[in-house]
């Protein structure tokens, strides 16, 4: 059984019982004795119900103390509850609580009054101040499902601790993370093998389908493997309880993507984004409001109302269009927003970009010429940069072997090796690393490429950055038998302007030399997109992905020493695509989503170590310290606590002075608006199909009155009434014995004293 006491501070009134006592020992003190003969008899009689009169007056004595004692408990209004989770033997009624805590943004959705999340703060904190009072000795875990890696133990419910706990619960606002129920379990129960006391877990949560039952449906099975691996299989040793605080309905409208139309962002330049919005309701929408914030790397900001989205059908998704010219160069952020709705966390999304004046293109050229188109990355050069063309947006550099050894490819969007013997091998892994992270990559071949190196040091038997191993050389000096280029076998942006069987512009071209290439190849993502019209259909042009890049093979020369490409009218418009092709997006590495950590290289060399960065919400910036990174050829600079959507300012200083600015935007996940109840028997199914059907949770719906521990440990009954009644009988036995004890008898007869 176990008990409490309602207004324990009342509880002082049983030192009450004192004053009986105290009275009883001053009426004991020592009075004068006077002989006095004619009271021989009295006193006679008086010895010989001494006895009798001592337990009388002791008697009367402890029902006045007791009275005084029932009096102070009433006062304190004391409550019985039953133990209804069958304890394990011998442990005392030392439980093991858990808490998982749902903070997810979901927990944000607004019904009546008040949100998910403030519900359930209410029905926790009322949870741990019931411990504090009645379960003193049991041990509290919370875990929430923003910080999943944070284990909050209370091992003295009414502590300090737990006072600080109460006070971080009140400010706690929905975060970003999804409420990964399986991982938080595990953290909360541990791997430990189970504690010989009994274990109580206590969801509290919105129970919103996506969360119970997961997109594939996984989560049930999942939920079952961690209660296995904890070792707590039975219902004595587990009692799973799930407490529903979401509210009623699922009308809500959220921004699910801004899908960039263009992949480069030029300044003065149109920009168009296509920003997709869902109604996850079940009612139609008309004239959704919708809004565009913009922000620069100077900290300006604007906002301006966009055309409202005319309808939204229940259940589907609208998309509206918008254009934007950025007049500068730098670092841009574009943020939509929707009117407010009911839940407000997923009503805004971000965007951060960098916009150039051109694209900067490395040509390393093997060998220099004569004259100036006599090298090999001449014609290249030419037709990214015609004469008098300033609005080309396309700034090609180029340099030699020698000189290469001092370029640094950081700022480098595009790179292009035309006929160059080998890539230096101590820096084959910078090369991967550019590529890797979104640079691009294009090899042109010629007379000066070493095949073996190529081979060893870029292919590596599939896995480098060459598409396909290089073969011998294959020339052919009669005009008439030089293999022309076939059509197009895929619709790819490098050619698709030239698509279709009687487009004449790469039919025309003419292959004079070229090396044996496999069309089998270790990646199954390498692909051919030009290939010649020879008995052999050997790869003219292959493209292969490799990591956020790609690299694009040309079984040609950049000149005119292999091929008639480069005299061709579609070799201008080829190599304004190539680069097009090969260059990052505009927003590479600088969109996150919201708990994805940041992490980007520093290099030493060009800027200081230390950094700052002002997180959304936050004016005063942090300060950030790049550190080395085992295998990594540059110190990182890294950032966990991306938790909170929004844009974030990246501050790096040069080493010649001034500051770099770099905005970054951190994303809800899209899925966090789909506010769809989970099916509860489904979850229930998937953990008894485990054989776990003794651990099925059962759901609590929570309301205002809602006390955890009393739907775990049985309901509380005062025990007013029953105090009340002891004490009427008390007194009134104090009355009845006090009058005897006081010896109210018949007056003696003088000869019955004689």
């Amino acid at each position: 059984m176990g008990w409490s006491l309602l207004n324990s501070s009342l509880l002082w009134a049983g030192a009450l019982i004192a004053v009986p006592i105290l009275i009883h020992l001053f009426n004991r003190r020592q009075f004068k004795v006077v002989r006095w003969a004619a009271m021989d008899f009295l006193l006679q009689a008086n010895r010989e119900n001494k006895r009798k009169v001592r337990i009388e007056h002791l008697l009367v004595l402890l029902l006045r103390c007791l009275a005084l004692l029932l009096l102070a408990l009433l006062l304190a209004r004391p409550a019985i509850s039953s133990a209804g989770l069958g304890f394990l033997p011998g442990l005392e009624g030392v439980t093991e609580r858990v808490v998982i805590f749902d903070d997810s943004g979901s927990m944000g959705y607004r019904s009546g009054r008040t949100t998910a999340l403030s519900r359930g703060k209410q029905v926790l904190k009322r949870f741990v101040e019931d411990l504090a009072r009645e379960r003193p000795r049991d041990s509290l875990v919370v875990v929430r499902a923003s910080a999943p890696d944070e284990v909050e133990r209370l091992e003295a419910p009414g502590s300090e601790e737990t006072q600080r706990f109460l006070e971080r619960l009140a400010k706690l606002e929905p975060g970003s993370a999804s409420l990964d129920l399986p991982r938080l379990l595990s953290r909360a129960l541990g791997e430990d093998p189970p504690p010989a006391r009994k274990t109580v877990v206590y969801v509290i949560s919105d129970l919103r389908r996506r969360d119970w039952q997961g997109r594939e449906g996984d989560v049930p099975r999942r939920v079952a493997e961690v209660l296995q691996k904890s070792g707590r299989t039975r219902d004595d040793q587990l009692r799973f309880l799930t407490i529903d605080v979401g509210g009623e309905g699922t009308r809500n409208l959220g921004i699910t993507a801004i899908e960039p139309a263009e992949k480069l962002a030029m300044a003065g330049l149109p920009y168009e984004v296509r920003v997709r919005v869902k109604n996850y309701g079940a009612a139609d929408v008309a004239q959704v409001p919708l809004y565009l914030e913009t922000q620069d790397a100077a900290g300006e900001a604007g906002r301006v109302p966009l055309a409202p989205i005319p309808l939204i059908k229940a259940g589907e998704e609208a998309t509206a269009v918008h254009r934007t010219t950025f007049l500068h160069e730098g670092a841009q952020a574009l943020s939509f927003q929707l009117g407010g709705d009911p839940l407000p966390l997923d009503d805004a999304r971000y965007m951060a970009l960098r916009v150039q004046e051109q694209l900067n293109v490395l040509l390393v050229e093997g060998e220099r010429g004569e004259g100036p188109l006599g090298g090999d990355a001449a014609l290249l050069s030419l037709a990214l940069s015609p004469p008098g063309d300033e609005l080309s947006g396309v700034g090609p550099r180029t340099v030699s072997p020698v000189e290469l050894a001092a370029e640094d490819l950081e700022g480098v969007d595009s790179l292009v090796l035309c006929n160059l013997s080998a890539w230096p091998l101590a820096r084959r892994d910078e090369l991967e690393r550019f590529v890797r992270r979104g640079g691009g990559l294009a090899i042109f071949l010629g007379d000066q490429v070493d095949a073996q190196r190529y081979n060893a040091d870029l292919y590596r038997e599939g896995q480098g950055l060459l598409p396909l191993a290089l073969g011998e050389e294959v020339s052919v000096e009669l005009a008439d038998e030089r293999p022309s280029l076939a059509p197009p076998p895929l619709v790819h942006p490098l050619t698709e302007v030239f698509a279709g069987e009687r487009n004449l512009f790469l039919t025309r071209v003419r292959a004079r030399r070229w090396r044996a290439l496999s069309k089998t190849s270790a990646d199954e993502l390498t692909r051919v997109v030009l290939e010649l019209a020879d008995e052999a259909r050997t790869p003219f042009v292959v493209e292969k992905p490799f990591g956020k890049g790609r690299v694009l093979l040309f079984n040609t020369s950049a000149n005119n020493s292999w091929s008639s490409w480069p005299r061709s009218p579609s070799w201008l418009i080829v190599a304004q695509e190539l680069v097009r092709l090969l260059a990052p997006p505009a927003h590479r590495g600088l969109v996150l989503a919201c708990g994805e950590p940041l992490d980007r290289p520093l290099d030493p060399g060009r800027y200081e170590t230390r950094a700052r960065l002002q997180a959304p919400g936050e004016r005063q910036a942090r300060e950030l310290f790049a550190a080395p990174v085992e295998g990594a050829a540059l110190p990182r600079l890294r950032f966990r606590d991306t938790g909170s959507p929004g844009i974030y300012r990246l501050l790096t200083r040069r080493r010649q002075g001034g500051e770099e600015v770099t905005l970054l935007a951190a994303n809800l996940d899209a899925a966090e608006g789909d506010l769809t109840p989970a099916q509860r028997e489904v979850f229930v199914a998937g953990i008894e199909q485990a054989g776990l059907t003794e651990l099925a949770p059962s759901f609590v719906r929570a309301d205002e009155g809602t006390e955890l521990l009393r739907v775990t440990d049985g309901t509380r009954s005062e025990l007013w009434r029953l105090l009340l009644r002891v004490l009427c009988l008390v007194l009134l036995a104090e009355q009845v014995l006090a009058w005897h004890a006081a010896h109210h008898r018949p007056p003696v007869v003088a000869e019955e004293a004689s």
